[in-house]
């Protein structure tokens, strides 16, 4: 047996004027999510902040296991741009903070990936849990996944992360063997950062790509890293694939 059901909500544009701010004189349509319910007391604002097409669609899928929704937004005009709107609402409008799964604060992503994810979080009114709300972006959707997470609270992030400089430095601290190149000494590379954050399993990194000289002076990119902003741990990304492997 299937174990998610799914609802289709047309929004047309008569519709996206409940939800999207400077509209007026709608009647809010009951199909449209205008809030995601953690409990009986305790909700918070959906998604529909984010300039939209006309004929988006939001699917309501539920997991009949473990009983968690996810609203898929399909037909955006740009998914990480409409994520990267949301989460800016949350964050100033209602206490959310960029959160790891344990709750911790992280930075927040650049969203200039065409997919990507990131997990907002605030503390629930006893304070004895999170209300979490995980946001998954991709070309031309967006899909918030709510949830009441006992036992978890927003937690500030470690006060010893690195800078930019620190994780350039780590990378060029190591040998060409650990960083998988060839060579013996990192002295024949180049070691460069890119600006923002990326995330990998929720978790801000610092990307930092590796150059080699091909002789004439021109610049090529020999491998491409992402260390964890908090230290503790790098990856090596495969642009062919897009995957990432730790480094042993």
């Amino acid at each position: 047996m299937n174990k998610w059901k799914k609802w289709p909500v047309c929004l047309g544009m008569a519709m996206l004027c409940t939800v999207l701010p400077g509209c007026s004189g709608e009647e809010k349509d009951e199909g449209l999510p205008a809030e995601y319910s953690f409990s009986d007391e305790e909700k918070l604002p959906a998604l529909g902040m984010a300039e939209e097409k006309e004929g988006t669609v939001c699917t309501v899928e539920t997991n009949s296991e473990t009983e968690t929704e996810n609203y898929v937004y399909t037909g955006l005009a740009s998914g990480g741009e409409a994520a990267k709107e949301y989460v800016n609402q949350m964050m100033e409008e209602h206490d959310c903070a960029v959160v790891d799964e344990q709750g911790t604060k992280q930075q927040e992503p650049t969203f200039t990936e065409e997919s990507g994810s990131v997990i907002l979080g605030k503390n629930s009114q006893d304070e004895t849990g999170m209300l979490q709300l995980k946001v998954e972006w991709s070309k031309d959707s967006c899909t918030v996944t709510p949830a009441l997470v006992e036992g978890i609270t927003v937690q500030d992030g470690a006060q010893n992360n690195l800078t930019v400089d620190e994780a350039v430095s780590q990378l060029e601290s190591m040998t060409p063997q650990q960083l998988g190149l060839t060579g013996d000494s990192m002295a024949a590379y180049q070691v460069y950062a890119q600006e923002g954050y990326d995330m990998v399993d929720d978790i801000s990194c610092f990307c930092i790509n590796v150059y080699t000289l091909d002789g004439v002076g021109s610049h090529q990119i020999v491998g491409t890293y992402l260390v964890r902003v908090d230290g503790m741990g790098i990856y090596r990304l495969n642009r062919q694939t897009n995957q990432v492997e730790p480094l042993q």
